[in-house]
């Protein structure tokens, strides 16, 4: 948990404002600290980075990384010729959710070969944070699972509310 909280404190607003939710980020996080026993905060960085360059956000981390129009566009490029993945929604003309992003990325990820994964780890997550974008798809049936488990427990929690409910209006 405290690895988690670190992490909120670096990159939970930018996951919010992105909409992901804190299930997501929370999901994100520990997978990523459980497959790498590295910080909560260097982890965050790392998928802020990520999440920067796919969802074309422009901005300087906080410890002074530049997302520029470069990367964005680098990111996206990658994700196309690599994977085939677009960043933008066809239907809807909407940018992707990150968390919708990862998932495609992940369905490809053991069809890639190393060269692929590396131009994918470089247009993404840039050389520093490469770790970040390997432990996320190498274990991603891991966050696949916290999302469950978190939705599970989230419709046991409706359904003792509902219980409750009943029992007092009885």
């Amino acid at each position: 948990i405290g690895k988690i909280a670190e992490a909120y404190t670096v990159a939970g607003s930018a996951f919010a404002n992105a909409g992901e939710s804190e299930k997501t980020f929370a999901a994100l996080i520990g997978t990523t600290t459980a497959a790498t026993q590295r910080s909560g905060s260097e982890m965050a960085r790392g998928l802020q980075t990520i999440l920067f360059r796919v969802r074309q956000v422009k901005g300087e981390l906080d410890d002074g990384e530049i997302i520029d129009a470069e990367a964005i566009s680098n990111a996206a490029k990658a994700l196309k010729e690599v994977a085939n993945i677009d960043v933008i929604d066809k239907q809807t003309k909407d940018l992707k959710s990150f968390s919708q992003i990862m998932t495609e990325l992940a369905e490809k990820w053991d069809t890639l070969d190393g060269k692929q994964k590396a131009y994918l780890q470089n247009a993404l997550a840039g050389n520093r944070r490469g770790n970040v974008l390997f432990s996320l798809m190498d274990n991603f049936d891991v966050y696949m699972k916290q999302m469950e488990q978190f939705e599970n427990a989230q419709g046991t929690s409706r359904s003792e509310e509902r219980r409750v409910g009943k029992e007092c209006r009885s």
